[in-house]
């Protein structure tokens, strides 16, 4: 089918300040574009301003803007037990929108060839099981998610909780494959606990092209995180390098600076020796080419991190944790180095400040891996894969 009309439904705005998510967003539309004419629908619990959707409708045909509102607690031992025990129970997300968007988006929907959906909670808040014709990204699996932030729980309680929610997501995740009629998810590990079905695409996060960033222009034994800090893994991550982490490099590299930039940072970060908050820039590109290393200290998460993606894409060498790496197919010691324990993390970051072999090395792996797993070329034609699968595939049986 030449040009086919796609539907994004997406509970981001595609302008305004960059960072994990809305990376994914942007060149997934960018990709869609290039596919066919794309139409977007907003669906959030966010109030947008008129400024924002002026500058939206000036890069997009934006057809709908709708409410997603919260939905009333359930009651009844029935109720609860059909949200515990049945898979198919599509209120897990608590959200849902007005019954007159919700005709609106269905006639939507009818009306264009394919349908891609940003998220399981956008088309659980439509209240819809079947989705033929339909791509659904599911850039982060909350399985994964409450499984990690379990293992760092030290509230029993709390760990019975997080591992309870696994649990009820990971059966509801197996079922999406029969739900819509391509799913997209970010790395093949998450394909293969999905089930690893014909259905299942895997589209990496990556980044726009770049050229690899000049060693001239690195600050010697600088540092640093990027994030949107308010994001509670990364916030994490932060306080456990900077309590765990960073007093044995500065033990061993007196002169090393952290530079952290994202929005939301904590206000006790500026107060530690050789620690810069920078907040969020408009324009990061000019700070990270200042960095040695760029470490990715995630110890809860689902998906895979873009920050990863782009520091390969600069040719700039990376310590991670293994979470924080999960979903690259990458060895330890040629792309990036991997560490889990305060002593390992903080040793690894000594010998790229130390060692300009070993960045070097870092450095290029890590480029040769974004330009043939990650680049633009890549991920469109990864992208549409999926579109066509959705635009050819049998239906899945309708069951709910």
């Amino acid at each position: 089918m030449n040009q086919p009309r796609i539907l994004f439904l997406s509970h981001l705005a595609p302008v305004g300040p960059l960072f994990g998510t809305r990376l994914r967003t942007n060149q997934t539309l960018r990709f869609l574009q290039e596919l066919g004419r794309v139409t977007i629908v907003l669906m959030s619990w966010l109030e947008w301003d008129q400024s924002t959707l002026d500058e939206i409708r000036a890069h997009y045909d934006l057809a709908m803007v709708s409410k997603l509102r919260r939905a009333p607690p359930i009651k009844g031992v029935a109720a609860v037990l059909r949200r515990e025990l049945d898979a198919t129970y599509m209120g897990g997300h608590c959200w849902g929108v007005a019954p007159t968007d919700v005709r609106k988006l269905e006639e939507l929907c009818e009306s264009h060839d394919a349908v891609w959906v940003q998220r399981s909670v956008l088309a659980d808040a439509l209240g819809r099981w079947h989705w033929p014709r339909t791509v659904i990204d599911v850039d982060d699996l909350l399985s994964q998610y409450h499984r990690t932030r379990a293992r760092q729980q030290r509230d029993p309680r709390q760990f019975l909780l997080d591992m309870r929610r696994s649990w009820l997501w990971r059966r509801r995740e197996a079922r999406l494959p029969e739900r819509f009629a391509s799913v997209v998810v970010c790395s093949e590990a998450d394909k293969q606990s999905l089930g690893n079905g014909d259905r299942v695409h895997v589209v990496p996060n990556g980044f726009a092209s770049l050229n690899r960033s000049d060693p001239d222009k690195r600050i010697p034994n600088r540092i640093g995180f990027i994030g949107v800090l308010g994001y509670d893994p990364n916030r994490e991550g932060v306080d456990w390098f900077i309590d765990l982490v960073w007093p044995r490099i500065r033990s061993e590299v007196p002169d090393a600076e952290f530079r952290i930039v994202g929005a939301q940072p904590d206000v006790r970060w500026e107060r530690i020796p050789g620690v810069t908050v920078l907040g969020h820039l408009d324009q990061s590109c000019g700070e990270l080419e200042t960095w040695s290393c760029a470490v990715v200290p995630l110890r809860v998460g689902a998906g895979t991190r873009v920050k990863i993606a782009e520091a390969f894409a600069r040719g700039q060498p990376v310590v991670s944790t293994s979470l924080g790496a999960f979903g690259y197919v990458v060895e330890n010691g040629r792309e990036l180095l991997l560490a889990d324990r305060p002593d390992e993390f903080a040793a690894a970051c000594v010998r790229v400040c130390l060692m300009p072999g070993v960045a070097e090395t870092l450095g290029r792996f890590g480029r040769v891996y974004y330009e043939k797993q990650l680049s633009e070329s890549v991920l469109l034609a990864r992208v549409k894969q999926a579109v066509e699968g959705a635009l050819t595939s049998i239906a899945p049986p309708h069951r709910c």
